[in-house]
């Protein structure tokens, strides 16, 4: 069933546990106990916050309506990024995380409606890191320190190579600032890591018994043995390749298919801030395809690249053929959200 709430198509699952909560009342907390026993919901009516707080004290509070899931993010990262709070009377669904999933896994419709509510949910808190991000910048005038926070920021989100370029820089411009034992220390956990992920790397190699597969035999392969059962004639007929710094499509444009990273990786970055690195098995794209909204964030390739572009077709149809390639992708939503509201509040 589906209704029109606030000028977006809500779906409305007809399962689960119907729950109501009043102004003020906790829906997620550390105090309601461990994130394993948090049940998802489903908003059917209603306005929550999600709020955290920064180190600096101040309260980040990120409202979501009707149409939104709530709780995956502690669920699925096993803590406490954020406690979310009705802000007026609210009804849910919720279930068990097995039956959610469940559910999740036999209903398409709603599996498209859970990536929306995420996707909307991720570009709300993209937009205040973003604001967060360039308001400190602004505000603080010693090029070292602005150079060691872009370093720490970026070393956080996983993206490695633009940290280490700030940390770089700090060592050698400012080699008597107080940063400088910290950034070499940095440096060295980063060439580590960038070396552990270079030796993890696979080839795009395929198996030659698999050419000539035809569309639904390659995206079944991808379904059920992710990205290492890729084939040649899969890659052939979705695959693109970029170089680094090769853009993959600009904050803004329109976008009708969603990447999957075969091999090599990306940066993600607005308004001129780099927000987050991804790599291989990462699955971006998908908040334009699914909102159909322009996309919200710059992806440039860091290093040499390949991914597979699939349209919502294809998308639908890895779903009818194995539903938890589904469950991958809001997982994926769900650290990803998680990850925007640790970095909120340091």
């Amino acid at each position: 069933m589906f209704k029109t709430e606030e000028f977006r198509l809500v779906y409305y699952p007809q399962e689960g546990q119907k729950q109501s909560f009043r102004p003020g009342q906790f829906l997620v907390s550390q105090v309601l106990g461990a994130p394993e026993t948090i049940q998802p919901a489903y908003l059917l009516s209603g306005k929550v916050a999600y709020t955290c707080k920064s180190a600096s004290g101040s309260v980040v509070e990120i409202l979501l309506g009707p149409g939104s899931l709530i709780g995956l993010e502690c669920l699925y990262t096993k803590a406490y990024p954020v406690s979310v709070m009705a802000r007026e009377p609210v009804e849910v669904l919720s279930w068990d995380s097995e039956a959610f999933e469940l559910y999740l896994g036999k209903n398409i419709e709603f599996a498209v409606s859970a990536i929306s509510s995420l996707s909307g949910h991720q570009r709300k808190v993209d937009d205040e890191l973003a604001f967060r991000v360039r308001h400190k910048h602004e505000a603080i005038h010693d090029a070292a320190t602005v150079l060691y926070l872009l370093g720490q920021e970026n070393f956080h989100s996983g993206n490695y190579s633009v940290a280490e370029a700030y940390f770089e820089r700090i060592c050698f411009s400012y080699s008597k600032s107080s940063y400088h034992e910290s950034a070499e220390g940095h440096l060295v956990q980063i060439r580590r890591k960038k070396e552990a992920l270079k030796q993890e790397k696979f080839g795009l190699e395929g198996d030659s018994s698999q050419l000539g597969f035809d569309t639904q035999q390659g995206l079944y392969n991808l379904a059920f043995y992710g990205v290492s059962a890729i084939s040649h004639d899969i890659y052939a007929r979705f695959g693109k390749a970029y170089a680094p710094g090769e853009v993959l499509f600009c904050e803004g444009d329109q976008g009708l298919e969603l990447f999957l990273i075969l091999e090599g990786s990306v940066e993600v970055s607005r308004s001129g801030q780099v927000l987050s690195s991804l790599t291989e098995g990462d699955i971006f794209g998908e908040m334009a395809l699914f909102e159909g909204k322009p996309r919200s964030a710059t992806v440039t390739a860091s290093e040499p690249l390949k991914v597979l572009a699939l349209t919502q077709e294809h998308f639908r149809m890895i779903f009818q053929l194995h539903p938890s390639w589904t469950l991958q992708l809001i997982r994926g939503f769900a650290m990803r959200i998680a990850n925007c509201y640790e970095l909120l509040a340091r």
